[in-house]
């Protein structure tokens, strides 16, 4: 029985080998008890903090939050999940993807047995691991089993070209930042734009989300999980990869691309098609999580401003426009 979910080394050698900025700042969800607004569905203030205290009362890392006066990191969190679990919902639909009864019975069972704990010093891990129990079981596993259904459908179909470059140094941020807005005030020539930078530029590079995935055993950094398999067409994103991404924790890179063409009925190499086997479900989860960002513009919602705004790079509530983890921008087009 199934059911389907509904609820409110040289860059460029490695390589060879929601059209919204941000959704919900200002004051949109002007009403002084709601946290967010998603297609008239109120989550209240009231209902986030009661999903805190759930969490609370066993898990330390979040105790430690409280002792830092970070709980807010949590909050965010929370509410981060609920939009993404939203998206997924639109995202079951649109895919037509589906829950096996047997299958989200074994995974509620497999998510109970003793867990290996994140290092202490693995915030992101510790924090989503919280996150994690603010929510019914079942509905986590759920969220999960269509996460990983989602990847799956995409890792044999999409096909993405770019054109883009890495940038480095100690003012790779906002060299990125001026990048991604020559490409997009210019994207007829972003192969000019780039080619500057030499072995650090790639320039209308094909690739997959297996591509992705195979960059990273390579490189270090996980282009599968990145805002370039979600983002449109004609959008230029940048943004950076995180040292816990890099093999080199030294360095700051920052990458940029230009979607120029995102074909999600493809056709991919069958070296690549029979790759899509072996991505263990862990990164399965992590690439839908990715991927349901793509549906960002089918559902209308707010962030309430004592919670921040919408990070559409960083697919969660970020606390301040500032403090977003990247930048996309919608590229001109040429008038004919």
């Amino acid at each position: 029985m199934t059911t389907a979910m509904r609820r409110p080394a040289k860059f460029a050698a490695v390589l060879t080998a929601a059209a919204v900025l941000v959704a919900g700042c200002g004051s949109g969800a002007n009403k002084a008890n709601a946290a967010a607004i998603i297609d008239g569905r109120t989550i209240s203030v009231d209902d986030i903090q009661s999903r805190v205290e759930k969490v609370m009362k066993g898990n330390q890392f979040a105790q430690q939050l409280q002792q830092q006066h970070k709980l807010d990191l949590l909050s965010r969190s929370i509410l981060t999940r609920e939009v993404n679990y939203e998206l997924t919902a639109v995202a079951a639909q649109r895919e037509n993807l589906r829950v096996d009864e047997a299958a989200l019975a074994q995974r509620v069972v497999e998510r109970a047995q003793p867990q290996q704990q994140p290092d202490a010093t693995a915030i992101e891990a510790n924090l989503d691991k919280a996150t994690d129990e603010a929510f019914d079981e079942r509905e986590v596993a759920r969220n999960e089993l269509l996460s990983e259904e989602l990847a799956k459908s995409y890792l044999g179909r999409l096909q993405i070209t770019i054109t883009g470059a890495i940038v480095r140094g100690t003012q790779a941020k906002k060299q990125a930042q001026d990048l991604a807005k020559q490409l997009a005030e210019n994207p007829a020539k972003s192969t000019e734009i780039v080619t500057p930078l030499q072995n650090d530029a790639a320039v209308d590079f094909e690739m997959s989300l297996i591509t992705g995935v195979l960059v990273a055993q390579s490189a270090g950094f996980e282009l599968a999980t990145t805002p370039i398999v979600s983002a449109q067409a004609n959008t230029v994103v940048a943004f950076s990869l995180a040292p816990h991404m890099l093999q080199n924790q030294g360095e700051n890179l920052w990458f940029v691309a230009l979607i120029k063409n995102r074909n999600p009925n493809g056709t991919l190499p069958e070296r690549e098609r029979e790759a899509a086997d072996s991505v263990p479900p862990e990164l399965l989860n992590k690439i839908g999580r990715r991927l349901v960002s793509q549906y960002i513009g089918d559902i209308k919602f707010e962030i309430g401003p004592r919670y921040g705004v919408w990070d559409p790079i960083g697919n969660n509530v970020a606390p301040r426009a500032e403090e977003v983890s990247g930048y996309q921008y919608t590229a001109r087009v040429a008038k004919p």
